[in-house]
């Protein structure tokens, strides 16, 4: 044998060999590694053409998804707690109880939408206990089963109100109940950091994943009253921030509202539409939120600005919509409740369904669309159908989609 050529003959046997090897067990195989509900590590295999530069996980999954999955990627699916109690009462034994929670179990399961495949869960009710929440989150997301899988939906987001005082949908056993937002901004230091640190810890156990709070708007509007913490934008963005860090340490994201401040509204927007000069101060309690917290949410109201396009509520305007997000494009936006009246106003007094109103909030860069705990199941399959039907429809709307869909999957894969 030559003794020029054994060289070459030894390196190429060791790469058929490590080809070879890889070709039966895959080492060298991109992976994307998945923290599942138990804790253990899971490792999902990316398909064999995700070349690095051109695909990642998060496109992989956004291409296997249907145009009715990327839209349910988008909507909150409004649940009231209060029909589902499984609490046992001390008249209760524990074979009763047993009996209430398969009720619950089969209330959901009756629903003729799969509550599960959408992107969100907004929980409704009153004095709701942790029991309660517990049950909802291992209904949806059993310890078995990894939190996302290659070609799967991912699971939903359970969000609820959490400003304190009337405003606390989580306020029943085994929840801290907090003061007013207001109050709560004038307690000591210490007793706030107690209060916050408690809750957080509850309602991450619950798996709560995202809170519509703290409400930084800036003002002494009486329709808000005591949700406003103080007419102070330095004391708002204090607060706010230590609401946000003690939060978002348990793994919940803050949802911060009402942008773009409605502080000095003079009408209650659940029945009537206003309009609002945005002030300095609300704009400087935004921006240094959200500059120190990038990543967070942001609830956008339908109220009028009187300086931009005074007759279009904000959530459906994408100038007004436009300002955050090319201010603060890693923010994740939320609508307030599509249902309410102010969402509906327009000069031409026409007379919008949700469905039209809830494309418009596409439209208009809106990514998480939310709902009030009125709106029924038949509201939302009319919803939902006419989202899908605009998405094969129309290219520009399909890419509005695919854009939040992009940016909600990649807050539920990086939590």
């Amino acid at each position: 044998m030559n003794k020029q050529a054994l060289p070459l003959i030894i390196l190429l046997s060791l790469i058929a060999g490590l080809l070879g090897f890889n070709y039966f067990s895959r080492p060298f195989e991109k992976t994307v590694k998945v923290i599942g509900e138990s804790g253990s590590e899971e490792l999902i295999v990316e398909s064999d053409w995700a070349v690095e530069g051109e695909k990642n996980e998060v496109d992989i999954l956004l291409e296997s998804l249907s145009p009715e999955q990327k839209v349910n990627q988008l909507i909150a699916y409004p649940l009231n707690l209060s029909t589902l109690k499984t609490q046992e009462t001390s008249e209760q034994s524990s074979a009763s109880a047993t009996m209430a929670t398969k009720s619950a179990d089969l209330e959901i399961k009756d629903q003729r939408l799969e509550i599960s495949s959408f992107g969100f869960i907004t929980i409704f009710g009153t004095n709701i206990s942790q029991q309660q929440v517990v049950e909802l989150k291992d209904k949806l997301s059993p310890p078995s089963l990894p939190r996302w899988q290659a070609g799967s939906v991912l699971r939903p987001f359970v969000a609820v109100d959490h400003e304190g005082g009337s405003v606390q949908r989580l306020s029943g056993t085994g929840f801290t109940r907090l003061p007013s937002w207001q109050e709560f901004c004038s307690l000591e230091a210490n007793k706030r950091q107690e209060l916050l640190a408690s809750s957080a810890v509850e309602l991450s156990r619950a798996g709560i994943k995202i809170i519509f709070a703290p409400t930084v708007d800036v003002g002494a509007s009486k329709v808000l009253g005591n949700r406003l913490c103080s007419s102070d934008p330095q004391i708002v963005s204090q607060r706010a921030s230590e609401f946000i860090t003690i939060f978002s340490k348990q793994g919940i994201l803050p949802v911060i509202k009402h942008f773009p401040g409605i502080g000095q509204i003079s009408r209650d927007l659940h029945s009537n539409f206003d309009r609002i000069s945005v002030s300095s101060e609300s704009a400087t309690v935004f921006r240094d939120v959200l500059t120190k917290f990038p990543e967070i949410g942001v609830m956008v109201a339908h109220v009028g600005v009187t300086n931009q396009y005074p007759d279009i509520p904000c959530s459906l305007s994408a100038a007004c919509v436009g300002e955050l997000k090319n201010n603060f494009p890693t923010t994740l936006i939320f609508s307030d409740a599509l249902d309410m009246n102010s969402a509906r106003f327009n000069t031409a007094q026409e007379n919008k369904d949700l469905s039209q109103i809830s494309l418009e909030a596409v439209q208009a860069g809106i990514e998480v669309l939310v709902y009030g705990q009125a709106v029924d199941e038949s509201q939302l399959l009319e919803v939902q159908n006419s989202l899908v039907a605009k998405y094969q429809a129309d290219e520009a709307f399909a890419a509005k989609v695919d854009e939040a869909a992009l940016k909600i999957i990649k807050f539920k894969l990086h939590e």
